[in-house]
């Protein structure tokens, strides 16, 4: 196949936009392709197609098996897109054909990604699993109907004319969860793995807050009347309408703020500073040093809501966090742990045993174990 007729199908078939033919045949030939060495990969290459740097990367065990995936080789393409910073003078890229792990991952050990899971909690304290809900009305009271629909949504509305009450819910995603609600006012909020939003069933003429704990991504219903705050544990995000993004895990020592669409201002109250993001930057915050606002790719911080684990320039820990909270496992680490940067996406819908591959480019071993209600990811050198 020419250079420019393969470049224009690896574009269309990265975007989805290939028809059956087309895919048939870049498909057939990527399964006769298996290159012997590999050239050097560019910061343009990798920017401009990711889908050709897999085919630049060494030939690995798992390269057949993913082909015959539900999600074809693409699926590995972006797991395997890892490259490596070591914390030396010069930043430089490796890729390395992964080491044998400590044990053979058995179909028993492995660990299922998360699911959309949650528990939510009434104002007397009752609680409902969402996940074992069944689809339609779950609560009529006070004016409010909560309501599951045939997605597993929840949403709260209104039964008749607007009304107050003092009532506050909460839903909860325990580890490996995630889920999705609607608010009364209309505000869409997605909530990430091991997280929590406590909110009143209806709003007041004046106010609209939350209270979150955790990872939550939120599109606002505008309402010039009506200011939407985001309380955390360490700050105050007030909007009247815009989509953005908090993170903010106790464990994590950084807590950030991204901004898609619209502005917020931000009360950090360790330090009582104040600030006015726009379209496109973060703020991220540590302890009671000073708030650091930068411009991003916001499509960075919402790479979990989008189905994706993304790094970009996370050490081995902090991905690991990550991990830990999506597939509800313990980690633990033996020995010392180089220094890294991971940069790269892998699909949260795999199971672990394939988004952790992406560490044997590293020369990093880790063992799963599951069994005998232990869950366990061990890290190694």
């Amino acid at each position: 196949m020419e250079q420019k007729r393969l470049r224009e199908l690896l574009q269309k078939y990265r975007q989805g936009k290939c028809t059956s033919a087309e895919k048939a045949e870049i498909e057939n030939w990527y399964d006769r392709r298996l290159p012997a060495d590999f050239a050097g990969i560019s910061d343009d290459i990798i920017d401009a197609d990711l889908v050709e740097v897999y085919h630049k990367l060494p030939h690995h065990p798992f390269k057949h098996r993913i082909i015959k995936s539900t999600k074809r080789w693409y699926s590995f393409a972006a797991a395997a897109l890892v490259l490596l910073t070591v914390s030396l003078a010069i930043s430089f890229y490796i890729f390395n054909t992964p080491i044998e792990q400590q044990q053979t991952i058995t179909k028993n050990d492995d660990l299922m990604p998360g699911t959309d899971r949650a528990i939510l909690k009434l104002a007397n304290d009752s609680t409902i699993a969402l996940d074992d809900a069944a689809e339609g009305d779950l609560v009529q009271k006070n004016g409010i109907k909560i309501t599951k629909d045939k997605e597993g949504l929840i949403s709260y509305a209104y039964q008749h004319q607007q009304t107050e009450t003092n009532e506050v819910n909460t839903i909860i995603t325990p580890k490996g969860g995630q889920y999705q609600v609607i608010l009364a006012d209309g505000t869409k909020v997605w909530l990430n793995a091991a997280s929590s939003l406590k909110f009143p069933t209806s709003f007041t003429e004046n106010d609209r807050t939350v209270t979150l704990e955790g990872e939550g991504y939120f599109e606002v219903a505008r309402d010039q009347s009506r200011p939407f705050k985001v309380i955390t544990s360490t700050q105050t995000i007030t909007v009247l309408g815009t989509h953005f993004n908090v993170n903010s895990y106790k464990e994590e020592k950084i807590s950030s703020t991204t901004l898609l669409e619209g502005s917020v201002r931000i009360l950090y109250r360790n330090t009582q500073e104040s600030i006015r993001l726009k379209q496109g930057e973060q703020a991220t915050f540590t302890g009671n040093k000073a708030i650091e606002v930068t411009k991003i790719d916001p499509k960075n911080a919402i790479a979990w809501k989008e189905g994706l684990f993304r790094f970009e320039g996370a050490n081995i820990k902090e991905a690991m966090r990550e991990y830990a909270r999506w597939y509800d496992v313990e980690v633990n680490y033996e020995g010392s742990i180089p220094d890294v940067e991971l940069w790269g996406e892998v699909y949260r819908n795999n199971n672990a045993s394939l988004t952790l591959e992406i560490l044997g480019y590293f020369d990093i071993k880790y063992q799963i174990i599951n069994r005998d209600g232990v869950k366990k990811i061990i890290i190694s050198k």
